[in-house]
């Protein structure tokens, strides 16, 4: 079977070798054309293009200068009157040729800044300091496919708009020539706010001969359809997004009569999700109690326990109930068979791991805050014991031909089905592990997320090979591919008669890590007249007025090193934390001072206030817009309340 590499290379010459044989006009047009930049040829000139061919690839270089009437200053940034951009292509034969030239271009740029940037398949972006403030020289660089592009400005603003613009029109000459860019594989990935982001590979096998139809669901791991999760072929330009179902479908036109239809199911982790149903340990705090303050809860046990010299006490509690994600109980004010005087708590535990809830005495009333505990703790056992075990043979067609205790060598697949979705029942996993006696070096032992109904079996997706390691078949499977709990492993001859009551299955699960940050956190819309942040996330005016987030800060302790804006998959923004940056989506002020140049904003338990400005507030739902905050490494989900 031919390489996908070298199938691409081969499929490459033939547009490579027509684009360039006496007409280059198809690359050229992926340039910028100066009448649709921002001033158009009134405020734009361009040298003409540089040419430059090799057996390997084709460079064009074309510089483009912008004239202004007037130096502007975007806050602390001064924007010249007149800037440069200059612009490389490279065209190769595949994209090996073009990754090799990007990682040379890597290693031969010295700059004192540098960091990856979300554009292409991959790119870095240079800057060298010029004088004061935050002007400098910009080089960015990005691969995609079997394209390179390097351009060299100036001004930060127009490097991002011309990577922008060529990022788009490379994307647009891929889908145009799609045949000559399939493999047998494309990567899916698939995104959504408030998820962790994942990337897929599917096999689509001889993609030449029929056109492609990929139909998938997306679900989260209580196996709840998730919508408006976008899915984008990577490379291909190609992009799809999920219905209420959770399913999505992506068509490859190739011009053919058939499609070829593939079958695929992906599970995403939300963000700081916490199971609010594998009994946590809760740790909370009674805001202006004088009484108590500090508990840790053990729901599992109905034990709760008060927090002396850094240490717990257990105490007597009565009532204790827990349904769900709540729990109440009710505790003595103080000690004697007399004392009628009660304390009352009531709490619920949020998606987020975070706790909100009630404390109430003698007709006082207060808030109760505070956190999910979580850490990982392992443990080994029979396979048998979380999974029930089915030995089968099947054909290619997805029918079960055998289902048998000992298979037998016949011109069939040997498979082993494990379902062990009773785990996600009691366990919210981090990761588990399958291990099956066997020491044959070099085997291929494929696992698969798949099914088994009736008479016949599907097979999803690869998870991965097993690894042979001290006598065992061995494969561990991250939580991002723990899914519904069901596989089918594809068993090699040489592990046809393998004894399952020897094979174990290894468990890491979250459980009663402490994390001892109690405070509040609040955040809501207010107005403003100021104009600081534009409609494109640039800090520069744009004549409208801003959107103001304000987040207040209530005895929480730690680093905070990064802020999002998200709204219900509609618009993500970031606050940019290096003075290098080119686009800070949200400028962050303390006490009406500009924040943009500190990387790192110190949390010491007191009051503190950070106002958020930002753009395109019309994209966003309000009543679905949440502020996410990253504090010593862990990531908090505040809900911006609307307040209008």
């Amino acid at each position: 079977m031919i390489k996908p590499y070298i199938k691409i290379t081969l499929l490459l010459l033939i547009i490579f070798n027509s684009a360039f044989g006496d007409n280059s006009q198809p690359i050229k047009r992926l340039f910028p054309d100066i009448s649709k930049l921002e001033g158009g040829e009134n405020r734009w000139l361009t040298t003409a293009f540089i040419e430059e061919k090799s057996n390997q690839c084709y460079r064009l270089n074309k510089k483009y200068t912008y004239f202004g009437d007037n130096e502007t200053v975007i806050l602390d940034i001064k924007r010249k009157k007149v800037f440069k951009v200059d612009v490389d292509l490279y065209f190769c034969k595949n994209g090996l040729i073009a990754n090799e030239i990007y990682e040379n271009l890597l290693k031969s740029i010295n700059s004192l800044y540098k960091q990856d940037i979300a554009v292409g398949d991959k790119g870095v972006i240079f800057a060298d300091k010029i004088g004061q403030g935050f002007n400098a020289n910009y080089t960015l660089l990005f691969v995609m496919n079997n394209f390179l592009v390097k351009i060299k400005s100036d001004d930060g603003f127009a490097l991002v708009d011309f990577a922008d613009y060529l990022e788009k029109s490379i994307n647009s000459f891929i889908y145009n020539n799609l045949t000559h860019y399939l493999s047998d594989t494309v990567t899916l990935t698939f995104i959504k706010d408030g998820y962790i982001s994942k990337k897929k590979e599917i096999n689509i096998g001889n993609s030449l001969k029929n056109n492609i139809e990929i139909d998938g669901y997306v679900f989260d791991y209580k196996e709840k359809p998730i919508d408006n999760v976008n899915i984008k072929v990577e490379n291909l330009g190609l992009v799809a997004k999920t219905d209420q179902n959770g399913f999505f479908r992506l068509k490859l036109d190739l011009g053919k009569k058939q499609y070829k239809l593939i079958k695929t199911k992906t599970f995403l982790e939300k963000i700081d999700l916490k199971d609010k149903n594998v009994n946590p340990l809760v740790y909370i705090k009674l805001i202006n109690n004088n009484l108590y303050q500090n508990f840790l809860i053990d729901a599992k046990n109905k034990s709760v326990f008060i927090k002396v010299d850094n240490s717990y006490k257990l105490i007597n509690t009565y009532n204790f109930s827990k349904h769900e994600n709540r729990i109440s109980f009710l505790l003595k004010c103080g000690e004697g068979v007399f004392n009628d005087c009660m304390l009352g708590i009531d709490f619920e535990i949020k998606g987020s791991g975070d706790v909100e809830g009630s404390w109430n005495l003698k007709g006082k009333k207060g808030v109760v805050s505070g956190v999910v505990l979580t850490k990982t703790e392992k443990t080994a056992s029979k396979l048998s014991e979380y999974c029930d075990i089915l030995k089968f043979k099947g054909d290619l067609e997805g029918q079960i031909v055998e289902s048998t205790n000992e298979l037998q060598e016949e011109k069939t697949l040997n498979m082993l089905y494990l379902d062990c979705s009773k785990i996600k029942k009691d366990y919210f996993l981090k990761s588990l592990t399958i291990r099956f006696p066997f020491n044959e070096k070099g085997a291929k032992i494929p696992l698969y997320s798949g099914s088994v109904e009736s008479l016949n079996y599907i097979l999803y997706d690869l998870i991965d090979y097993f690894k042979i390691i001290d006598n065992f078949a061995t494969l561990s499977i991250s939580k991002d591919n723990v899914g519904d709990g069901k596989y089918i492993v594809v068993i090699p001859e040489e592990l046809r008669d393998l004894n399952v009551e020897n094979s174990e299955i290894v468990l890491v699960k979250y459980d009663d890590n402490i994390n001892l940050q109690a405070g509040k956190i609040n955040s809501y819309f207010s107005h403003t007249n100021k104009d600081i942040v534009s409609f494109k996330n640039q800090i520069t005016k744009d004549g409208k007025k801003d959107e103001l987030i304000i987040v207040s800060f209530e005895n929480v302790v730690g680093l905070l090193t990064d802020i999002e804006i998200v709204s219900e998959g509609l618009i993500t923004l970031k606050w940019n934390l290096d003075p290098y940056d080119v686009y800070p989506a949200i400028a962050v002020f303390e006490k009406g001072k500009f924040l943009g140049n500190k990387i790192n904003i110190q949390l010491d338990g007191f009051s503190k206030q950070l106002d958020l400005y930002f753009a395109g507030s019309n994209l966003m739902d309000k009543d679905k817009t949440f502020v996410i905050l990253t504090i010593n490494g862990e990531k908090y989900k505040v809900k911006v309340n609307n307040g209008d």
